[in-house]
């Protein structure tokens, strides 16, 4: 079992004024309480919403209209 490390927000800030972070949370509503405690300089945000914006060349077609898989397959083919 890997080891956990629990980081609570008064020790983020502490010592660290130019260092950034990440702190990924499971859900929305834990982001945003996390952002109210954390320093300004550590990025709060949900695994799914940090991995969504460092795609810029995939959002296009995550946002693009839905299509069915059978059409999906026979355009491919």
């Amino acid at each position: 079992m890997p080891h956990r490390q629990d980081v609570h927000p008064e020790d983020a800030g502490r010592d660290r004024a130019n260092r950034r972070g990440a702190y990924l949370a499971y859900n929305k509503s834990i982001a945003t309480d996390a952002a109210k405690e954390f320093p300004s300089s550590v990025t709060c945000k949900t695994a799914h919403s940090f991995a969504y914006g460092r795609l810029p060349a995939v959002r296009p077609r995550l946002n693009g209209p839905r299509i069915p898989a059978r059409q999906a397959r026979s355009s491919s083919a």
